[in-house]
């Protein structure tokens, strides 16, 4: 250890070392105070207060100085000794009182106020009791040890209270009794307070327990209309099926030729009917969601096989438009819910056609800033989102206002389903960032694998 490391530990020890003496100092005024607080009068509470100072001191004599009755001077000292004085022939004493502040003075004393000349001091202290702008009196220390006890600096406080005491007890009777006095209204008016305190808590308690029970019943509201709506929405769906199985097989012509006319017509079914069930099949899984039924299924499987399958479901929809499907995938195995994750990526694709009309589309993979995380972007080129748009896109049933919004078909869910997903099923987060104008980014960040936790349940 360096000479300069074995200081720091010697300034350490002295810091600490110092701060045990000021505590215990300070237990001891704080006791000595006690005591005084509890004496009655003031004849026991100076020969409390001097019998202490000169014990924790160390002074050999103690003795005060004050004015009272009709402004008289008395002295006493530790012994209840007391006696009125004309005039203050102590020069230190009387320094004390006309500068009011502590006087010292050493040197051979050879006479004090209350004892004979042959027990000379070797050191006096004269200190003044100062309470507000009242001058109370002075106290005087004389001995061997007072100039050296460290404990001198501390008793500030002490003579400080000292002080309030005497004055109090000078004032006499009347004037503690106006402070019991007015204490008692305050007392009172407490009282009161805590009594309205106690109402308004009460009122407030009531309003709670009601609050509680309209939120468990909206809750249980909300609840049955999300398996009502998912209920229905089965419902639909088994018929709508049929819709689109028919329509595909009459368009194909495998019940007889048509002319372009039907066709035409027969294709308006199909697309019609395709979005209508994918409209139902995010109101199920929002209300699954929302009610808590959905369950997810853990598998480990390719991630580029999964984005390939989601780029050739849009793929022709893509095409469609003139646009460019680009991709940026490497093989990479992650542990997560297939199907749930499939969905997401559609939607974003199905997204960002709906909303760019030249340029191109790109699905891209890769590492996640966050370890053991993959991010999966979609970006395209499209009419892009205002910054001050962005926080509404994962709203339910929110389609911001776009010059593609009446061509673009809807309903505002697509986005809210896949951060629900993201979110609450496979344990990541979906974040935003466009340029209005320009297109758009969307980035899906999940665990290669699922936590303990998310196996478990």
């Amino acid at each position: 250890m360096t000479s300069d490391g074995i200081g720091e530990i010697e300034h350490l020890k002295d810091k600490v070392n110092k701060l045990s003496r000021d505590k215990s100092q300070l237990q001891l005024i704080a006791n000595m105070m006690s005591k005084i607080g509890a004496s009655q009068g003031l004849d026991a509470i100076i020969r409390t207060m001097l019998s202490d100072i000169m014990g924790v001191i160390g002074g050999m004599n103690s003795v005060i100085f004050y004015y009272h009755i009709d402004d008289d001077l008395f002295c006493a000292d530790a012994l209840g000794q007391q006696k009125k004085i004309d005039r203050m022939d102590d020069n230190l004493v009387k320094s004390a009182f006309e500068r009011r502040q502590s006087m010292e003075a050493d040197g051979e004393f050879v006479d004090t106020a209350l004892m004979a000349p042959e027990f000379a001091k070797a050191y006096a202290w004269a200190v003044p009791l100062i309470a507000g702008d009242d001058l109370v009196g002075v106290i005087k220390l004389e001995g061997q040890y007072v100039g050296m006890n460290d404990l001198r600096e501390s008793l500030s406080v002490f003579f400080s209270f000292v002080a309030g005491i005497l004055r109090n007890e000078m004032l006499g009777h009347s004037n503690l009794k106006k402070a019991n006095d007015q204490l008692n209204e305050m007392n009172a008016e407490i009282s009161n307070s805590n009594l309205a305190l106690m109402n308004i808590v009460e009122d407030l308690n009531g309003k709670t327990y009601a609050l509680k029970r309209a939120n468990k019943k909206l809750m249980e509201l909300d609840r049955l209309k999300s398996t009502f709506i998912a209920a229905m929405s089965h419902e639909l769906r088994t018929p709508l099926n049929s819709v689109i199985g028919y329509s595909s097989i009459l368009g194909e012509g495998w019940l007889g030729p048509m002319n372009p006319e039907q066709k035409e017509n027969l294709s308006i079914i199909n697309r019609s009917g395709k979005l209508l069930l994918n409209l139902i099949n995010n109101v199920i899984d929002v209300s699954e969601i929302e009610a808590g039924s959905i369950e997810a299924h853990f598998e480990s499987f390719d991630l580029r096989e999964l984005l390939e399958e989601a780029a050739s479901c849009v793929e022709n929809d893509i095409r469609k438009k003139g646009l460019l499907l680009r991709l940026a995938i490497q093989h990479r195995i992650v542990i997560s819910d297939r199907r749930r994750l499939l969905q997401c990526v559609i939607n974003l694709l199905v997204n960002a056609e709906k909303f760019t009309e030249r340029g191109e589309i790109a699905l891209l993979a890769s590492s996640a800033e966050i370890p053991l995380h993959v991010a999966i972007s979609v970006s395209d080129t499209g009419i892009g989102i205002a910054q001050s748009e962005i926080s509404r896109l994962f709203k339910p049933f929110v389609r911001l206002d776009s010059r593609l919004k009446v061509k673009t078909p809807g309903a505002g869910l697509g986005l809210y389903l896949t951060n629900k997903l993201v979110s609450e099923i496979l344990g990541g987060d979906i974040q935003c960032s466009s340029i209005l104008g320009k297109g758009s980014v969307f980035t899906l960040r999940i665990p290669e694998k699922p936590d303990e936790k998310s196996l478990g349940d």
